[in-house]
């Protein structure tokens, strides 16, 4: 209960300084050398973190555990109170305007509905209402500048893709070990030509990729099966729980909702920018299955002894 406590506070005020930061204009925490625009129109949050994608993610973690915590409401002013939290928590994913973290949000939310039945008697009504409005309204909507300026924006899209490109043409030299740590943006020039800007080196905005120019296969398969890994134990408890009731399933949906959403979201972005975010994943993944191994072993030898 302390930890998803910790988490629905961490929630909260990371929610918090976005909302705030997006109505007011006014920068907490300012990180030196930030750009402060995605557009004309409109801003990215920089505050703390330095970049709406580390707030997006962090929040998408937290949010299944925010919608498990609402579904168990005891009483009707614990009820709104999360109800609030969820309501505040989506509001600043969206103003994040960060495509990826939109996307890892709402994969989360669908997965949750496919393995969490009481929360998809609540997600999916809410789900096909969002849907008829935002048909009833697309003509307006199609026009705004998170549409226009934003959700359609091509120059980002390409420009991965052509990282992705330049990255597997650099690591073919050494698909085993790779080019060396941090090495992408120093090696760019000698396969690419399209980078203009003298004070920042480019960046691969993707971690698969970072890492496998990095380390090559040697770094790229125990990374990625880390996650399998993760995956797979969360998995079997999840099975177990279908005969011990000492299995808490809800929390092991909502951990693999974060996993999706951290393993989907690096694709886009550099996880190694922000240690913070990583800690956030492990605290989670560590929490919930540390917590739910100690629950099944105290729960086994009173069934023996039964």
């Amino acid at each position: 209960r302390a930890f998803v406590f910790t988490l629905l506070f961490m929630g909260a005020y990371l929610s918090a300084l976005v909302i705030h930061e997006q109505l007011t204009g006014i920068i907490l925490f300012y990180p030196e050398g930030r750009t402060l625009q995605y557009t004309a129109h409109i801003r990215r949050v920089v505050g703390l973190l330095g970049n709406p994608a580390f707030f997006a993610m962090i929040l998408g973690m937290i949010l299944p555990f925010a919608w498990r915590a609402l579904l168990q409401a005891r009483t009707r002013w614990g009820g709104l109170i999360r109800l609030a939290l969820v309501g505040a928590m989506v509001w600043a994913i969206y103003l994040c305007y960060n495509r990826a973290g939109w996307l890892a949000a709402l994969l989360a939310m669908l997965f949750m509905a496919l393995f969490y039945p009481r929360f998809r008697k609540l997600f999916m009504p809410l789900l096909l209402l969002a849907g008829i409005v935002t048909a009833l309204s697309w003509g307006q909507l199609s026009q705004s500048y998170v549409i226009s300026e934003r959700l359609t924006a091509q120059a980002p899209v390409d420009y991965r893709f052509n990282a992705i490109d330049v990255a597997l043409r650099m690591v073919s030299s050494n698909p085993v070990f790779g080019r060396g740590y941090g090495n992408f943006g120093y090696l760019y020039a000698r396969y690419a030509t399209d980078w203009t800007q003298t004070r920042v080196l480019p960046a691969p905005h993707n971690t698969y990729i970072n890492i496998l120019v990095s380390a090559g296969l040697a770094g790229f398969v125990p990374f990625v099966g880390l996650f399998l890994a993760i995956l797979g134990h969360g998995l079997r408890l999840w099975k177990l729980g279908g005969r011990n009731l000492a299995i808490d399933r809800s929390l092991l949906v909502c951990m693999v909702g974060s996993l999706l959403v951290y393993t989907s979201t690096i694709f886009f972005s550099d996880i190694v920018a922000v240690p913070y975010v990583t800690s956030v994943f492990f605290c989670i993944v560590g929490g919930v299955l540390g917590y739910q191994e100690r629950v099944l072993h105290v729960w086994e030898p009173r069934e023996g002894a039964a």
